[in-house]
Protein backbone atom coordinates (compact mmCIF):
# COMPACT_ATOMS: atom_id res chain seq x y z
CA UNK A 1 0.00 0.00 0.00
CA UNK A 2 1.29 3.45 -0.88
CA UNK A 3 1.05 6.45 1.34
CA UNK A 4 -1.00 9.27 -0.18
CA UNK A 5 0.23 12.80 0.37
CA UNK A 6 -1.10 16.14 -0.82
CA UNK A 7 0.88 17.82 -3.58
CA UNK A 8 2.74 20.94 -2.58
CA UNK A 9 0.86 24.17 -3.32
CA UNK A 10 1.64 25.50 -6.79
CA UNK A 11 2.58 22.13 -8.25
CA UNK A 12 0.63 20.02 -10.68
CA UNK A 13 0.38 16.27 -10.70
CA UNK A 14 -0.19 14.28 -13.88
CA UNK A 15 -2.88 11.78 -13.13
CA UNK A 16 -3.46 10.21 -16.55
CA UNK A 17 0.09 9.87 -17.81
CA UNK A 18 -0.37 6.12 -18.15
CA UNK A 19 -2.95 6.76 -20.88
CA UNK A 20 -0.71 8.98 -22.99
CA UNK A 21 -1.19 8.26 -26.72
CA UNK A 22 -4.00 5.79 -25.96
CA UNK A 23 -6.97 8.05 -26.75
CA UNK A 24 -7.77 9.87 -29.98
CA UNK A 25 -10.08 12.87 -29.74
CA UNK A 26 -11.65 14.25 -32.93
CA UNK A 27 -10.92 17.88 -33.83
CA UNK A 28 -14.63 18.77 -33.53
CA UNK A 29 -15.03 17.17 -30.09
CA UNK A 30 -16.26 20.41 -28.48
CA UNK A 31 -19.04 20.76 -31.06
CA UNK A 32 -20.17 17.12 -31.26
CA UNK A 33 -23.90 16.83 -30.72
CA UNK A 34 -24.25 20.60 -30.60
CA UNK A 35 -27.17 20.68 -33.03
CA UNK A 36 -29.18 18.18 -30.98
CA UNK A 37 -28.48 20.08 -27.77
CA UNK A 38 -29.43 23.37 -29.37
CA UNK A 39 -32.73 21.89 -30.62
CA UNK A 40 -33.58 20.78 -27.07
CA UNK A 41 -33.17 24.32 -25.75
CA UNK A 42 -34.84 26.06 -28.68
CA UNK A 43 -37.67 23.55 -29.09
CA UNK A 44 -41.25 24.20 -28.04
CA UNK A 45 -42.02 23.82 -24.36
Amino acid sequence: MQRVEDASPGTTTRRLGFMRNQVQVPDDFDAMGGDAILRRFEGSS
